[in-house]
Parts: structure tokens; sequence; C-alpha cells
């Protein structure tokens, strides 16, 4: 949980954020709302969907997740990166290999 911090007496004092914090001040950000956020974007797309889907049998590379479509590596490269950046999918570096799975996270 975020906290903020005024000054009073000399001292810093911190306060725990109030609900309407969290929906109108710019500065404080709903975390759970962009987790959710992140997971659908992830979810939208066919192509992402059907990496997921390769990876419910198992480990792969990325070439080899990559193999099936008819876009470019780079193009691949990013919708896996979205689906990390949802928490959907993990990768492993093994010297010039990288491997990705599902991540089993709740």
């Amino acid at each position: 949980m975020n906290y903020r911090g005024r000054v009073q007496g000399g001292g810093l004092v911190l306060q725990k954020p109030r609900a309407r914090d969290l929906q109108y001040s710019p500065f404080w950000v709903n975390v759970a709302a962009m987790d959710l956020d992140d997971t659908l974007v992830a979810l939208a797309d066919e192509t992402r969907r059907s990496i997921l889907q390769r990876l419910a049998a198992g480990e792969a590379r990325v070439t080899e997740i990559a193999a099936p479509y008819d876009i470019s590596l780079n193009s691949v490269s990013k919708h896996i990166r979205i689906l990390e950046r949802a928490g959907l999918v993990r990768r492993r570096v093994s010297g010039r290999d990288h491997f990705l799975s599902l991540d089993p996270k709740p």
C-alpha cells in the first residue's frame, strides 16, 4: 500500500491513502486495475491467446512459438512481451535460448 507523508511538528507523518485518493488523484494509481487492464489487453488478441494455448502444453522456445505464424519474429516477440507484462508468461534464459512457459501464479 502506498503511503503519503506530511510534515507535522518537525517530523514526517505517514498516512494511508483514502479511497477517494485512489479514484480521483492523478498521483495515486490503482495497481489492481492496472493489472486487470494488462491481462484483458493481453487476452484480447487471437495471436496471444493461441500462444497461451501452445504454452499450456508445456515450455517452448520463442522460435518454436513463432514458427506457425506468418508474422516476423519481432512481431511475435512483441506479443510475448505483452503476455509477460500481464504476468501470464514467464521467460527463462539458458545461453542463447529463451524458453517460455505459463506463469502459474494465481
